[in-house]
């Protein structure tokens, strides 16, 4: 579903919110480490934060993924300049390592762990922070970009970097690979299932596996739940990726995983905003210990990807009520309306406020996932299968689908407005299904209408199904009331969140005499 547009409302508000703080951003300052990796000097100085230390450059692929993400969005033709800017840049800079190397740090940490002689922690690989989870949000980019936009050479680039990781890890053995996953490495499967599905190499498949972490892998697949204590978002990557395996190979073993994985974190994990994780750490399960440092921003950025890997295998309403769920009340209110900037954590502390990043100076894991989510708002309101258009999310867009032989508009300003209509402009005869989410919090039997006459509607796996001849401007109609309700607490049912529909409601305290800066808390990992 690649040609989806927003419409007015607030997601569209805040797309472009988000696109102002991409377009800000200067490239010479973002590709500064990388330069500075292969010794040599960049044209601009650095960006501050987290930008200044041994993680650096994984800003750039965030960018990356979020540029090419929004220029296909909204078609801003200043994001596609930008773009070929920023690859010729890093073009040139891979061009100065023979290996193909290219990242924000010099590659000597993994020269150490090629060599097979190297120390690791949870964060801490040969002598560094976390380098594959930088240098995977370059791979990431990359692939984003060759997606959007058709680049060849974001194409190029990230199969000579693929060459260097291969080269560097064929001669490792299992048990040098499974010391090597204990530190955080981010979405490795992922990207290199990715390459694979683009290339048909191989290698790429090889060295997806090869960041097989059976550790933590191997008990999900067992029904064991051994989450608790973990960092939360070095795993949800994992899944992903092994969710992608499946649907390159067809293991049930990873179908398993990714399953049992989705419904351990969401159904006992998982708070009233969608998010998950205090301190950045899967608690124990079932708990909901409140605190101003929960539902880390990555790791709702992570679920809903993930969730939307798993619709296709179980079509099920529960998949996209979660997903609007976190959607609407974690990752659209982890940006400050007014500034653009995005939160780390969304503080569960009763009274507390939520603290952004700034513009220049944090870009925290937060800042870069964060500039991908407004770009993302797009995906997933509409699903085709087969002849089956779903409608899963009931926000105001436009799109052109099947190779553009469909075209269709959805018109609602939910949740202000409790209806929406959905209207086909050309190629109704390629659909024969309309399949429309009931929510669960639907306070009543969701009457659906078909050129204002209603209809007989069969419910299935939570969606009503309409199925009929359609034709070029049939308009579909239908209600969506919403009521108060609680959510309880799973560990303490004195713990309660007034909902209104999917949105989790919050009192304005006010903001008068705040300051402007406040010294964030630091993690201690």
């Amino acid at each position: 579903m690649e040609n989806i547009q927003l419409l007015d409302g607030l997601f569209y508000d805040s797309q472009l919110k988000g696109k102002e703080y991409l377009l800000y951003l200067d490239v010479d300052r973002l590709v500064a480490p990388c330069y500075e990796a292969v010794n040599k000097q960049p044209k601009k100085e650095r960006y501050g934060g987290w930008e200044s230390t041994p993680i650096a450059g994984h800003s750039i692929g965030h960018w990356l993924s979020a540029t090419a993400t929004m220029y296909q969005a909204t078609k801003d033709e200043k994001l596609l300049s930008n773009l070929k800017y920023a690859l010729s840049e890093l073009q040139k800079i891979q061009s100065y390592d023979e290996e193909g190397y290219i990242s924000g740090f010099p590659k000597d940490c993994f020269n150490q762990v090629f060599s097979g002689d190297f120390q690791v922690d949870n964060f801490s690989l040969g002598d560094s922070w976390v380098p594959w989870y930088s240098i995977h949000k370059i791979f990431a980019g990359f692939i984003d970009v060759y997606h959007c936009i058709k680049s060849q050479k974001a194409l190029d680039m990230v199969v000579k970097l693929s060459n260097w990781a291969y080269n560097g890890l064929k001669n490792l053995s299992e048990v040098q690979l499974q010391k090597m996953l204990i530190c955080e490495h981010g979405g490795m499967i992922e990207v290199f299932a990715d390459l694979y599905h683009i290339t048909q190499e191989k290698r790429n498949l090889e060295l997806a596996e090869k960041f097989y972490h059976k550790a933590v892998l191997d008990p999900l697949a067992s029904n064991k739940d051994v989450l608790e204590g973990k960092h939360a978002n070095t795993q949800i990557p994992k899944v992903i990726g092994v969710a992608k395996l499946y649907n390159i190979t067809g293991k049930e073993k990873y179908k398993q995983i990714a399953t049992f994985f989705w419904n351990e974190v969401v159904y006992s994990r998982t708070y009233a905003i969608g998010g998950n994780s205090i301190r950045e750490h899967f608690g124990p399960k079932n708990a909901e210990e409140l605190g101003i440092l929960t539902t880390e921003t990555c790791n709702t950025y992570n679920m809903l990807k993930l969730t939307e890997l798993l619709f296709p295998w179980q079509p099920s309403a529960h998949y996209y009520d979660y997903y609007e769920r976190a959607l609407y009340n974690h990752i659209l209110a982890s940006q400050d309306p007014d500034s653009g900037m995005k939160t780390y954590f969304v503080s569960s502390e009763p009274g507390h406020f939520k603290i952004y990043h700034s513009q220049d100076h944090s870009f925290w894991c937060c800042t870069g996932s964060g500039m991908e989510n407004p770009a993302r708002y797009n995906r997933n309101i509409f699903e085709i299968s087969e002849d089956t258009l779903y409608i899963h999310l009931f926000i105001a867009s436009k799109a052109s689908i099947m190779n553009e032989k469909v075209k269709i508009e959805q018109k609602t300003d939910f949740p202000f407005q409790q209806s929406a209509q959905v209207i086909f402009k050309t190629g109704s005869e390629a659909i024969k299904k309309i399949n429309i989410r009931k929510p669960y919090w639907l306070t009543d039997f969701n009457q659906v209408r078909v050129n204002n006459s209603p209809q007989q509607v069969v419910e299935k796996n939570g969606y009503l199904m309409i199925e009929r001849e359609w034709k070029d401007g049939d308009e579909i109609s239908y209600e969506l009331p919403m009521n108060l309700h609680r959510y309880y607490a799973k560990d303490d049912k004195h713990k309660q969140v007034i909902m209104y529909g999917p949105l989790v409601l919050a009192g304005a305290l006010g903001r008068e005499n705040f300051r402007k800066q406040i010294l964030c808390v630091t993690i201690n990992r």
